[in-house]
């Protein structure tokens, strides 16, 4: 009897039931469950712990060709008068307008920026003007050959930033614009400060439209000042 005992014992140990097997399948299973959720909580943590100054840092000079766009902060730009046509489609036809676009650049940080845009577009022969206002966000590559920029509005531009030597004085942005009323626009946007003659007047608008009256002034005023162009 105690050999049979023994034998029955080995063979249960040798041998788990089906009950047995699906406990041991159950506790692997869950095991192997909270092995990959901790990993995934650990790698969710570890992205959203990367600081932001790790991509200022490929933004930053010293890195290669990059270079160090924190002063773009605070900056104002304003449309070249030879870049100021702009080509719409209007019902069946296109037609031609004449668009001053100022972008105020409020902040700037890692590849990224934001501001105010402010457009006084009128038709070739105008007949009529409009004025436009809304925010903007966007951003670069660490060596500004593209840049991408989301208008509030719905329009979009891309394009690039080019440097002629001291940057905040000579800095050019290329952008192709495309805007909410089957409108395109390719144009420079010069860099502007209060010591250049364009911040008191604008291309393209009549003496005394300035960076600081399309930023600030009543829409309307800015508007009547546009029947004679500079």
């Amino acid at each position: 009897p105690a050999a049979a005992a023994l034998s029955t014992m080995n063979n249960s140990a040798a041998a788990p039931g089906p009950t047995e097997r699906r406990k041991v399948l159950a506790l692997l299973v869950v095991g192997a469950g909270v092995v990959l959720c901790l990993g995934g909580v650990a790698y969710f943590r570890a992205l959203v712990d990367v600081p932001l100054d790790l991509r200022e840092r490929g933004h930053s000079s010293g890195a290669g060709t990059t270079m160090d766009w924190s002063w773009l902060a605070d900056s104002y730009w304003y449309t070249s008068s030879e870049t100021l046509p702009s080509l719409r489609w209007e019902s069946s036809s296109y037609a031609w307008w004449l668009s001053q676009r100022v972008l105020y650049v409020a902040g700037y940080r890692g590849g990224y920026f934001w501001g105010q845009s402010v457009e006084v577009s009128y038709d070739a022969r105008r007949r009529r003007n409009e004025t436009r206002r809304t925010t903007f966000f966007g951003s670069l590559m660490p060596e500004g050959d593209h840049v991408d920029v989301d208008f509030q509005d719905g329009g979009t531009a891309a394009g690039r930033v080019t440097l002629y030597g001291e940057p905040k004085r000579t800095a050019a942005l290329e952008l192709q614009l495309r805007g909410p009323r089957n409108a395109s626009h390719w144009g420079y946007w010069l860099q502007v400060t209060q010591d250049d003659d364009a911040w008191t007047s604008l291309p393209g608008l009549a003496p005394g439209v300035s960076v600081a009256a399309l930023l600030l002034d009543d829409d309307d005023d800015v508007r009547s000042r546009t029947a004679t162009s500079k």
